[in-house]
């Protein structure tokens, strides 16, 4: 493995729940500037979860999309004390979550080799959702691609705001602004749209300190909304992982 010594790069997850990229990062040689671009918090209004919650039986299918979705269900159904139903189906939309799921004890039975709303949704739809209740607990931004989709392969789909994406607090907008408008970094890591959206809010709409490093994205979405947004990935990880995320960084220094 070539090491990258002095390579400077942005970590911009939530505060906590970016150790396993740092630590992918640091055993290359990279230098990383870990600021949050963004915070995870409950929802402002937990019945809907809890809701769903008391009602997990009533489900066929359960579909987690990011670890965050994991970890704020699960640790709300540890509160009520619910147990997951044995009959009741996981999918997870790529490895990273299907690994957290895996820490947390369950078991997944469907992923896609591409981790999108899209092939997350025909994977499920060839393992057989017509007819069925399907349970997405998400995030407050999430995108509607999955439960369309679900529901266009005839399932019934009920999706619940599990988490929030809040933003960060003044002292990170602070150091965010100067690791990226003062020279810092050569590479930004992004590991969701949201981070994105994080960074936007912080620059105020100016993207252009953006231009002068390599954006390199977790999977096909967040790369899509990069581009969306006017700009260009340097690179896409695969597998859409931390450890395939800081191989995709380190392709950019050794190819």
């Amino acid at each position: 493995m070539t090491p990258l010594t002095g390579i400077r790069v942005l970590i911009t997850r939530p505060r906590g729940s970016g150790d396993d990229l740092r630590e992918a990062l640091e055993g290359r040689g990279v230098i990383v500037v870990e600021v949050p671009a963004l915070e995870i918090q409950p929802p402002d209004d937990l019945s809907p979860l809890d809701s769903a919650l008391a009602q997990l039986d009533h489900y066929h299918w359960i579909a987690f999309t990011s670890r965050n979705a994991v970890d704020f269900f699960l640790t709300r159904a540890e509160e009520r004390r619910v147990a997951m139903p044995a009959p009741l189906r996981v999918a997870a939309l790529g490895p990273s979550t299907a690994g957290f799921l895996g820490q947390r004890g369950m078991s997944v039975n469907c992923m896609p080799e591409e981790a999108t709303a899209a092939s997350l949704a025909r994977e499920m739809a060839r393992a057989g959702v017509a007819g069925c209740r399907v349970l997405i607990p998400c995030g407050d931004r999430s995108r509607p691609d999955l439960p369309d989709a679900l529901r266009a392969a005839g399932a019934e789909v009920t999706a619940i705001v599990a988490y929030r994406t809040a933003a960060v607090e003044a002292d990170d907008r602070k150091k965010l602004a100067a690791a990226l408008t003062g020279g810092q970094v050569d590479v930004v890591a992004l590991a969701s749209p949201s981070a994105l959206e994080g960074i936007d809010a912080v620059l105020e709409g100016n993207l252009q300190p953006l231009r002068d490093v390599r954006l390199v994205c977790i999977g096909p979405t967040t790369a899509e909304a990069v581009r969306s947004a006017g700009l260009v990935p340097a690179a896409t990880a695969n597998p859409h992982t931390a450890a395939g995320l800081a191989a995709a960084i380190a392709g950019l220094f050794t190819e």
